[in-house]
């Protein structure tokens, strides 16, 4: 006797936090389910009305807070926050995620985090993670070495809601 077996269905649902879901220029979305991190191709499905997931790839320990896509030339990577006080980036190499680096220091959780590759250095990638912890820590990451934390900036009573990198034209 023989069975077969085929997916008719997979289901992961995305947290309740406003920056858990990142739909990147490589057509790929990824979200924050529980502690993990998926990768879903909307493209493909298993049936008609759904994309399919890619990878579910667990990164923290606790609820992810937010993932950002980050793109380096033709390499994208994803950068994750979590309720356990850090943030990982993860490269995303023949569609599977792999671990990279975690950012650490924070005394409270990381609400949402932002990088960006330098022009003029491209080895080097400045990121800002921001914490319920009311700060916001600057982070310098040159590849193959652990991340340094440049600056811990404190709002007192308050929190950053949100955080952004971006270049400006003509600047290195």
């Amino acid at each position: 006797m023989e069975f077969v077996v085929e997916i008719e269905h997979v289901s992961s649902s995305c947290n309740r936090c406003p920056h858990s879901l990142d739909w990147g220029r490589n057509g790929l979305i990824c979200y924050g389910s529980g502690s993990s991190v998926v990768l879903l191709n909307p493209w493909k499905s298993f049936s008609s009305t759904t994309g399919q997931p890619i990878q579910t790839a667990v990164l923290h320990t606790n609820q992810v807070t937010s993932v950002r896509w980050i793109q380096h030339g033709q390499e994208f990577y994803i950068l994750s926050t979590s309720v356990d006080k850090t943030a990982i980036l993860s490269k995303l190499k023949d569609a599977t995620l792999q671990y990279e680096v975690i950012f650490s220091g924070h005394a409270s959780v990381v609400s949402i985090a932002d990088a960006v590759w330098l022009p003029g250095d491209p080895q080097t990638l400045l990121v800002v993670t921001a914490s319920a912890d009311s700060t916001m820590k600057i982070w310098k990451k040159i590849e193959q070495t652990e991340p340094a934390c440049l600056q811990t900036v404190s709002f007192g009573n308050g929190f950053a809601l949100n955080v952004k990198l971006t270049l400006l034209p003509g600047t290195t």
